[in-house]
C-alpha cells in the first residue's frame, strides 16, 4: 500500500491519503468541503475498454466517458450546509436583550461617565455669579495720574465748568498785625480749540462785588473787570492774569487744556497721594506737593481725569535755589506772598466736555461797572500788597519743603 497527497480545490490544502482511499469521500482537515480522493497519479493506468477501439461505437464511448466524467463531477462537488435558523434566531434575542439594556442603563451609564467631570456643589457654588462688585483696578501712581491728566485735557475739543472759589486769607497791615480777608467768588469757563475762551467771574469781599471777563471768540484777546472796560490784549496770559490776582484758580485748568506752560507730569515726582475725601462724595486721587512755591492738593476723579478740585495753602518758605533763579522783581513778590497766611480752595461742578462748541459760544455779555476814566488806575495796581502784584508769579515749580 503506498501513499500520495492531492490539493484540496476549495483552499488548496494538501491531502495525504493512501491509494486504498481513491474514489472515496473524505472531509478537507481545513475548509472541511467533502472531497472524491482522485486516482493515485503515480499508479498504473487503467485498461482501454475493447469497446473504445471500435470504429461504429466511438461516439457511443464518447458520450458514456462525459456521462462518466459528469456523474464523477457531481460526487466530487462540496455538498453546502443547509444553516441552522437556531443560530440565526439566538443571535437576534442576544441583540434584543443587549437593546433593551442600553435603553434601562443608559441614565445610570451617563451619570458614572460623567461624574468626574461634574463639579462638586461647593465648585459650583464658587462659580455661581455673586452681586459683589468686580475687584477695583490697581491704583496707580502719581506719575501715571497726571500723565493722564495731561493727556484727558489735551485730548479734548472743548470743556465748560462752573467753579465756586473759597479764600480765607490772612494779609500783613504793618503795626495791627494781619487782617482777615474772605472772599467768595462764582465763576464759569468754557475752552474750546484752538485758541476759544471765556472766564467770567462774580466776587463777593467785605460786601464789595468785583465782576469781570476774559474772553476770545476768535477776534482777539479781551478782558475786563471791576471798573476797568473790556479792552484787547497781546495774549491770552494777559487776559487771564486778572482772575489770577484775584485769587481765581481757573486759569490752571486754561493752561492744563491748550497745554502752553503747564504740565502735571513734569511736577509728579514734587508730589504724594494722601487720603482727603473728594468733594461731594466723589472718588478721587488727592495729591499733594507743591505748585507756584506754594503747597498745592489737586483732587482728580478717578473715572474722568478731570480736575474735581484745587486748594492752595499760602505761607510755604520758598526754596533758596528755586528762589535765586527768578528775576530780581519776582523774587520780591514770591517773598511777600510768603508772609501772606490763608487757604483758597476751588471747586469744579457741572463740567462738560465735546460738547463741539462754536465761536458764537465764547462771546460775552459782560459790561463794566464804572466808567473807563479809572482804568488806568485799576491796571496799574501799584499796591505791594495788593493780590495784582503777588499772585502767579513765573511759572517755575520747586521742591516741597
Amino acid at each position: 500500500m503506498s501513499e500520495f497527497t492531492f490539493s484540496c480545490p476549495g483552499c488548496q490544502q494538501s491531502i495525504e491519503v493512501s491509494t486504498e482511499s481513491c474514489g472515496q469521500s473524505v472531509h478537507c482537515p481545513v475548509c472541511q468541503q467533502l472531497l472524491i480522493v482522485p486516482a493515485d497519479p503515480n499508479g498504473p493506468a487503467a485498461p482501454r475498454s475493447r469497446l473504445s477501439s471500435a470504429p461504429s461505437t466511438v461516439t457511443h464511448s464518447q458520450g458514456g466517458a462525459a456521462a462518466a466524467a459528469a456523474t464523477m463531477y457531481q460526487s466530487a462537488r462540496p455538498k453546502t450546509k443547509k444553516k441552522s435558523k437556531v443560530n440565526l434566531i439566538v443571535g437576534l434575542c442576544l441583540g434584543a436583550i443587549g437593546v433593551a439594556a442600553a435603553i434601562y442603563f443608559y441614565p445610570t451609564l451617563i451619570k458614572y461617565v460623567t461624574h468626574e467631570k461634574t463639579p462638586s456643589p461647593s465648585a459650583v457654588a464658587e462659580a455661581a455669579p455673586t452681586n459683589e462688585p468686580p475687584p477695583p483696578p490697581p491704583e496707580l501712581t502719581t506719575q501715571e495720574v497726571f500723565e493722564k491728566v495731561d493727556e484727558t485735557y489735551k485730548s479734548l475739543t472743548d470743556y465748560a465748568a462752573k467753579a465756586e472759589t473759597q479764600a480765607t486769607i490772612e494779609v500783613p497791615n504793618g503795626a495791627q498785625g494781619r487782617t482777615t480777608v474772605r472772599m467768595r467768588t462764582v465763576s464759569s469757563l468754557q475752552l474750546g480749540r484752538t485758541n476759544y475762551y471765556r472766564l467770567e467771574w462774580d466776587q463777593e469781599t467785605a460786601g464789595k462785588f468785583v465782576k469781570g471777563a476774559a474772553w476770545c471768540s476768535g477776534k482777539g484777546n479781551f478782558v475786563g473787570y471791576a471798573n476797568v472796560p473790556p479792552g484787547r490784549v497781546r495774549t491770552r496770559q494777559k487776559a487771564l492774569e486778572p482772575a489770577s490776582s484775584l485769587w481765581i484758580l481757573s486759569p490752571n485748568i486754561a493752561e492744563l487744556f491748550f497745554s502752553d506752560t503747564n504740565s502735571l507730569a513734569t511736577q509728579a515726582q514734587y508730589f504724594t497721594k494722601t487720603n482727603s475725601p473728594g468733594p461731594n462724595g466723589q472718588d478721587c486721587y488727592a495729591l499733594a506737593g507743591t505748585e507756584n512755591f506754594q503747597n498745592t492738593v489737586v483732587w482728580v476723579n478717578k473715572s474722568s481725569f478731570l480736575i474735581s478740585q484745587i486748594e492752595v495753602i499760602l505761607g510755604a518758605t520758598p526754596d533758596g535755589e528755586q528762589l535765586h533763579k527768578l528775576p530780581k522783581s519776582q523774587q520780591g513778590i514770591v517773598l511777600a506772598l510768603s508772609k501772606w497766611k490763608g487757604t483758597i480752595t476751588e471747586t469744579y461742578s457741572t463740567i462738560q466736555t465735546n460738547n463741539s462748541l462754536v465761536a458764537s459760544a465764547f462771546e460775552t455779555s459782560y459790561k463794566p461797572v464804572a466808567s473807563a476814566s479809572n482804568a488806568g488806575q485799576q491796571r496799574r495796581g501799584t499796591s505791594p500788597t495788593s493780590p495784582t502784584q503777588l499772585a502767579n508769579p513765573q511759572r517755575n515749580r520747586s521742591h516741597p519743603q
